[in-house]
């Protein structure tokens, strides 16, 4: 676990100091101009013969500044919810820097992938050290081939809670950049995949960004 070295894969060393530069900026632009996303959250589920129910749609307000800092054994906690619920901490950008989470991670290169956009993206390869035995992520970051952005992120949650028929859970977050350079969440797509005893083999909460509400002033560009 650690930052890759430079001498072991130069162009892995090179994006993932692209990466740590993403989350630095972005933490200056959010301290020097506060906002809020408003983000449109839908919820649903997938039955046996591949019908789309939606069962709930509401929306939320979440602080730019982090409200929450990684530790091992801090993504899945009590839901206020109930004592019988879970709820999961999504990583975000200023995450990927963070020297907590760099120290419990690998980082590895996944070569370059051009995906349905027509974009060529830079993969970034991580997943928890051997050591953890606890709840985590491994995953992927993608960052823009011709602009070093991350634009987006597959996450898969690590050591499982005990639910029945649960098999899989994945959050695809998809960025846009609010300011030069500086990319913000856009879209968040989590799934859970059960067994197929499961009366609903996929359950599902989706984000959309309505808008982003600075509460002194925008940023301007040259």
């Amino acid at each position: 676990p650690g930052p890759p070295a430079d001498d072991a894969d130069a162009a892995l060393a090179s994006a993932f100091q692209q990466l740590r530069m993403n989350a630095s900026q972005y933490l200056s632009l959010v301290h020097a101009y506060p906002f809020t996303y408003l983000m449109r959250r839908t919820f649903g589920r997938v039955a046996r013969d591949g019908k789309r129910a939606l069962e709930e749609t509401d929306s939320i307000e979440i602080a730019g500044i982090p409200q929450w800092s990684y530790a091992p054994g801090r993504v899945l906690v009590p839901s206020r919810d109930g004592p019988r619920e879970l709820f999961m901490h999504l990583p975000t950008m200023e995450v990927f820097a963070d020297s907590v989470f760099i120290a419990n991670h690998c980082f590895h290169s996944g070569g370059v992938e051009r995906l349905e956009n027509g974009v060529s993206y830079f993969r970034i390869v991580f997943n928890p050290a051997s050591r953890m035995r606890v709840a985590d992520f491994e995953g992927t970051i993608y960052l823009d081939l011709e602009t070093l952005i991350v634009r987006r992120t597959v996450l898969r949650l690590t050591q499982l809670p005990r639910v029945r028929w649960l098999r899989r859970i994945e959050v695809t977050t998809e960025f846009i950049e609010v300011a030069p350079s500086i990319p913000v969440i856009h879209d968040v797509d989590s799934r859970h995949f059960f067994d197929r005893g499961a009366p609903n083999p996929v359950l599902f909460e989706e984000q959309r960004l309505i808008r982003i509400d600075f509460v002194r002033m925008r940023p301007v560009s040259d």
